[in-house]
C-alpha cells in the first residue's frame, strides 16, 4: 500500500407513548472467471496508522492497495483499479467526524469518544472497480468480503473510546446534543428505542417485555433491580434536553403518518 505500514499486533419520562406502546408500521459467478489468489487474513498482516486511528489489514492487501490520507482520515482503494484511473477501486475509508451520519448507506459508526467525536467506516454504495478485467473484479469483490474484519480491528488512541456503537439508536445522546434534522430520518420505532435507551443507560427496568429483551442484548445495558423509574434529578442537561427533542420528533412523526390508517370499504 502506499503510506506507512508496520507489522501488526492487536425523570421521570414524559413520552407522547409511554414505554409498552411499541408503534405499528413499520452477479452470479460467470463460468471460467478467473478466481481471485486468497488475500490473506487481518490477524495475519499489517497495520496503517493516521494519528489516533490504527486498524490491520491482510498481508497480501501491502502490494495491492493504495491508501490516501484525506483531512479527516484515510481512504483504501485496490491498486489495479485506482492505477486505471484516478478514484477507481475505492474499498473504503476510516474517518473522524463531529457530525452523526445516523447510519446512511455505505455509512457504519465503529466507535465514539465520551466527547462526542466519532469514527465511520465508510463504504462504495455501487462497484468502483475495473469491471473489464475478470481478475481485477475477482480480487475487488474479495477484497470488499473483508472490510468488515479490518473494521473490527479499529483501535482509536484517545480517551474515553467506546467500541460499542452498533449497540445503539443513538450512541452519544448522553453526551452529546442531538441534531433534529437527523431525528427526521430516524422511523417513529427508532425514535421510541432512542428514547428509552437513555433511561436505559440508568439502569431502568421495562414493563414492556420488547424493550427490556432489546435491552438485555445490548452488552452496556446494566438494569437495577426493581428500578422501573428514572429521575428527572438523575438525568444531566444533554441528556433532559434530547429528551424533549425526541418527543418532538415523535410528535412530528404521528402527525405526518397517523396510526392507525382506516379505508372505506369497496373503494380503490
Amino acid at each position: 500500500c502506499v503510506g506507512m505500514m508496520t507489522s501488526c499486533g492487536d425523570s421521570k419520562e414524559e413520552p407522547i407513548k409511554n414505554e409498552e406502546q411499541q408503534t405499528e408500521g413499520a452477479q452470479s459467478e460467470q463460468q471460467g472467471a478467473t478466481q481471485p489468489e486468497d488475500m490473506g487474513q487481518v490477524a495475519d498482516g499489517v497495520s496503517y496508522q493516521w494519528q489516533e486511528i490504527t486498524f490491520s489489514m491482510p498481508q497480501k492487501w501491502a502490494d495491492n492497495c493504495v491508501i490516501l490520507e484525506v483531512e479527516q482520515g484515510v481512504e483504501v482503494y485496490q491498486k489495479k483499479s485506482y492505477e486505471k484511473a484516478e478514484g477507481m477501486g475505492y474499498l473504503f475509508g476510516i474517518i473522524r467526524s463531529d457530525d452523526w451520519m445516523n447510519y446512511g448507506t455505505g455509512e457504519q459508526m465503529i466507535a465514539y469518544t465520551e466527547d462526542g467525536t466519532m469514527y465511520y467506516l465508510m463504504r462504495p454504495i455501487d462497484m468502483p472497480a475495473d469491471v473489464e478485467d475478470e481478475k481485477t473484479l475477482a480480487e475487488y469483490t474479495t477484497m470488499t468480503e473483508q472490510i468488515s474484519q479490518i473494521a473490527c480491528s479499529v483501535q482509536i488512541d484517545a480517551q474515553g473510546v467506546h467500541y460499542d456503537a452498533q449497540q445503539f439508536m443513538i450512541p452519544f445522546s448522553s453526551i452529546k446534543p442531538i441534531d433534529e434534522e437527523n431525528l427526521a430520518l430516524l422511523s417513529d420505532n427508532e425514535l421510541w428505542i432512542a428514547r428509552n435507551e437513555i433511561y436505559a443507560r440508568h439502569g431502568r427496568v421495562f414493563k414492556n417485555t420488547y424493550l427490556q429483551s432489546y435491552f438485555d442484548s445490548c452488552s452496556w445495558y446494566l438494569a437495577e433491580e426493581g428500578k422501573t423509574e428514572v429521575l428527572e434529578s438523575e438525568l444531566s442537561e444533554v441528556e433532559r434536553e434530547n429528551l424533549e427533542k425526541i418527543v418532538a420528533a415523535e410528535k412530528n412523526f404521528l402527525a405526518q403518518y397517523p396510526y392507525p390508517k382506516e379505508y372505506k370499504t369497496n373503494t380503490m
